[in-house]
């Protein structure tokens, strides 16, 4: 695994925090900062996504990506 810095456009990644709110926290409850965590992940077209939190992940593969950790 290699990590590296990746510049973001943080109005479009809180938009799409927005959009993950609207679309899946009425059944899965996360909090805003998960909503963040998720929304970055995607905006950076990510796959995969590394959490050790239960809502965090349940977030994570609704919103369609690859869940390691839990």
């Amino acid at each position: 695994m290699v990590i590296t810095h990746q510049p973001i456009d943080w109005t479009d990644c809180l938009r799409r925090a927005e959009v993950l709110s609207e679309k899946f926290n009425p059944a899965i409850r996360a909090s805003s900062p998960d909503m963040f965590h998720v929304a970055c992940a995607l905006e950076l077209g990510m796959e995969e996504f590394l959490s050790f939190d239960k809502i965090q992940s349940e977030l994570a593969r609704a919103a369609g990506l690859k869940v390691k950790g839990i």
